[in-house]
């Protein structure tokens, strides 16, 4: 076969791209000829270019300038062989040598345009960049490079024109849309940076920074729940630790907690070492409810750590959650030694103190709370309670007043303000503030419960019971709810629905108060072993309550056991001889017996 043959059969191989095909024809015709033809070098050069051989291509044509030197498409391949070798100084030189031999040729500027972006040359590229498009306006190539530079330069609203023109000639090209997005987050034109990412996604739906870059502009405005379902989807198309990192950093962001367990954990195997994840983690522990995973975390950061109060916060709220108020304690106590803490953190150590009934150290540390914001609410609101407590009334009145005065708008400042007022019987006054709480916050249950009990005190029985079946509706297993409308049933003389609610109230928590109404409710109801049994529950704890042994009494008189009857009548005699009605019982059933 002669060299035209082969040519020509190399040719249709190269039509149809069967590269490797083409190759092979023209390698066989070399070696069986030793040709040197260049066109046979330049067709097979062409070959392992497609084949992404550089350094064969290289050497093809390499032989073909050597022969033709002004063979401008021979040296424009030598300059894309040269990058793909990373060659960069040979490539700008072969892509010279082509604008020297044929000065229009397009290719070659926009080549040596990347070639000074790969260099950092960005105004050269610029240059090169111009010339191309005064020789074809409709490459959307050329105002893609464009674009390039001149966000490499960081003259975003030039990049940005660039690009959109390059849009209007390729529409399709999902690259440029993530570039000009790019550019828009620059620009902080955050909806159009939203935009152009969303079409970006819409155009190649398999492109992890694609998902990336509008997970980034969603969490820019905040919409952290929708930002963290792309960074996901990043991550599902391309489980680097890039876009894992992205992803837990969003988990938490959008407080997706489970997740950001699963995230953290990978992370941490593969860096060990890095006590943001550690951290991160534990926070997502915490947030689960996992307080224990939490605590081994954060004990050991917090070692390390010793001046860091966001973790020494975290770990004392963790030890609170578990129950143990005294390590809480302790490392608040740590934190505060180490001098100038927040007040917040003052602040959850004085609650801690209420919640261990050391109301000494609460008022102390609340005092210092004022002392560093002396404008905090919570804080004179929470010294009023503790003054409260301590029985000192003008104390307690004063801070309530003035924590009011600061926030007369906030729910939790109004209810503490009605419950002082409430303490002091005042219950009209009471009344004022305990509805402006519930409008302020009808959702709170306590604020709910004591509204109704407050009306309780007002003697306003129907308004007290309406306002607790309210209740209980939003609230159904409430006991302090169920016990309060079985008294208020019971006070009506509905002993029936007193038994019921009592019954349910008893049924959740087995306290004194309740055992006592259910006890006089069976009596009434005429279930005299059942109010006998309860009472002898209650006999066990309080031996000297004179009502109970009176119940009790009565209780076995209904039963005909006359003699109990009497042991208990005459132990109340013992405590109170004066007892009426013990007395009358007593002389009626000593008369019978």
């Amino acid at each position: 076969m002669d060299r035209e043959e082969i040519l020509n059969k190399a040719g249709e191989a190269v039509a149809q791209k069967n590269f490797g095909e083409a190759k092979q024809l023209l390698e066989d015709y070399i070696k069986e000829t030793n040709d040197t033809d260049i066109e046979v070098q330049k067709t097979l050069g062409l070959c392992n270019v497609n084949l992404d051989q550089y350094p064969e291509a290289k050497e093809n044509f390499e032989k073909v300038v050597e022969v033709n030197d002004d063979d401008a498409t021979s040296w424009f391949y030598l300059g894309m062989i040269y990058e793909g070798l990373n060659d960069i100084e040979k490539a700008q030189k072969a892509y010279e040598k082509v604008i020297v031999l044929r000065e229009d040729y397009k290719d070659a500027y926009k080549n040596l345009a990347i070639v000074h972006l790969k260099l950092k040359n960005h105004d050269t590229a610029l240059e090169f960049a111009s010339k191309a498009l005064v020789i074809d306006n409709t490459d959307y190539q050329i105002h893609y490079i464009m674009g390039t530079a001149y966000t490499a330069k960081k003259e975003y609203e030039k990049a940005v024109a660039s690009l959109l023109e390059g849009l209007k000639l390729k529409p399709d090209h999902a690259l440029m849309y993530n570039n000009l997005g790019s550019c828009y987050l620059a620009l902080k034109m955050i909806k159009e940076a939203q935009e152009a990412f969303e079409k970006a996604v819409e155009l190649d739906s398999s492109n992890a920074t694609s998902y990336y870059n509008l997970a980034t502009a969603l969490q820019l405005q905040q919409k952290h729940k929708e930002a963290f379902e792309y960074f996901k989807k990043s991550y599902e198309i391309e489980p680097s630790e890039f876009y894992l990192s992205a992803a837990a950093v969003g988990s938490i962001n959008a407080e997706r907690w489970h997740d950001a367990i699963v995230y953290y954990q990978k992370l941490i195997i593969a860096h060990p070492e890095k006590q943001n994840f550690q951290y991160n983690l534990a926070t997502a522990y915490q947030q689960t409810g996992k307080y224990n995973e939490a605590i081994k975390l954060l004990t050991q950061l917090v070692a390390t750590n010793p001046k860091s109060v966001a973790m020494g916060q975290r770990l004392a709220d963790c030890y609170e959650k578990t129950g143990n108020l005294q390590m809480a304690k302790n490392t608040y106590t740590n934190l505060i030694r180490l001098g100038k803490i927040p007040a917040d953190v003052y602040y959850r150590y004085a609650i801690l103190c209420m919640k261990t009934d050391d109301k000494d150290k609460a008022e102390t540390i609340f005092k210092k709370v004022i002392q560093l914001d002396p404008k905090n609410p919570y804080a004179h609101k929470d010294l009023g309670v503790v003054y409260l407590s301590q029985r000192l009334f003008d104390y307690a009145k004063e801070e309530f007043e003035t924590a009011y005065k600061m926030a007369p708008e906030d729910s939790a400042v109004v209810f503490e303000m009605a419950n002082f007022y409430h303490a002091m019987n005042d219950f009209q006054k009471a009344k004022e503030l305990y509805e402006k709480a519930f409008k302020l916050a009808p959702e709170v249950m306590d604020i709910a419960v004591f509204r109704a009990i407050n009306y309780l005190r007002l003697n306003e029985i129907d308004t007290a019971l309406e306002l607790f079946l309210d209740a209980m509706k939003k609230y159904p297993s409430q006991h302090i709810i169920l016990f309060n409308i079985g008294l208020i049933y019971y006070q009506k003389g509905n002993f029936d629905a007193a038994k019921e609610f009592l019954s349910d109230a008893y049924s959740l928590y087995q306290d004194p108060e309740t055992m006592n109404a259910l006890a006089m409710t069976f009596y009434e109801l005429k279930e005299y072993e059942n109010s006998k049994n309860l009472a002898h529950k209650l006999i066990e704890q309080f031996p000297d309550n004179i009502n109970l042994l009176l119940l009790l009494a009565k209780s076995y008189i209904e039963l005909g056991d006359a003699q109990n009857s009497v042991r208990y009548l005459e132990k109340i005699m013992e405590i109170f001889p004066e007892q009426p009605e013990a007395k009358e019982l007593y002389d009626r059933i000593k008369g019978v017996i």
